[in-house]
C-alpha cells in the first residue's frame, strides 16, 4: 500500500455542499409534485384537509409573486438552519428505523420520535405562515384586491370540486 493511499482525504466541504443542495432540490421537487398533486381539480375536499390550507393561499399568486414568495421562503429555512444549529431531519427517520427494529417494540418511544419530527413540522409552518401573511400584507392595496379575486375565483372551484366530488 502506498503512501498516497493511506492519507487519501475525505471529502471535501465544497463537494458536501453539492450534496447537502441536491438533496435540498430534490425534497423541494418532491414537495412541489406533492403540492401538485394534492391540488389537482379531481382530487376534492381532499385538498383542504389539514395542513394543506395554504395551496388556495398561494395558488393565488402571479406567477410574479410565486416566485418571489418561494425565494423569501427558501432564504427563511436555509437562515433557520444555521440560527437553530441545523438538526438533521434524517436523523429522526433513522432513529425511527432503530426503533421500528426492536424487538419487542416500543410503541411510546416510537410515539415520541413521530411527536418530535411532527412538533418540526410545525415550526416549519408557522415560520411558512408568517412568512405569507407578511409577504401579502406587503401587496400594495390594487394588487390586494387582484390577489382577493383571484383567491375567490380559486375558492369557488374548489366548492365546486367538493360539490362534484359528493355527488359521485
Amino acid at each position: 500500500m502506498t503512501d498516497e493511499s493511506k492519507t487519501k482525504p475525505g471529502m471535501s466541504i465544497g463537494l458536501r455542499a453539492l450534496l447537502f443542495g441536491s438533496l435540498a432540490l430534490n425534497l423541494a421537487v418532491v414537495g412541489i409534485g406533492l403540492g401538485v398533486v394534492l391540488n389537482r381539480p379531481d382530487v376534492g375536499h381532499h385538498a383542504l384537509r389539514g395542513r394543506n390550507y395554504a395551496f388556495g393561499y398561494t395558488g393565488a399568486f402571479t406567477d410574479r409573486q410565486r416566485s418571489e414568495f418561494g425565494t423569501m421562503l427558501r432564504g427563511s429555512f436555509d437562515g433557520s438552519r444555521e440560527r437553530d444549529g441545523a438538526p438533521d431531519f434524517l436523523a429522526d427517520y433513522r432513529e425511527a428505523l432503530a426503533l421500528l427494529r426492536q424487538d419487542p417494540f416500543d410503541r411510546a418511544a416510537f410515539n415520541d420520535a413521530v411527536l418530535r419530527q411532527d412538533a418540526r413540522a410545525e415550526a416549519r409552518q408557522a415560520r411558512g405562515r408568517a412568512l405569507m401573511v407578511g409577504f401579502i400584507a406587503d401587496f400594495p392595496p390594487d394588487e390586494r384586491r387582484a390577489y382577493a379575486d383571484r383567491l375567490e375565483h380559486r375558492i369557488s372551484d374548489m366548492a365546486r370540486r367538493m360539490k362534484n366530488h359528493g355527488n359521485r
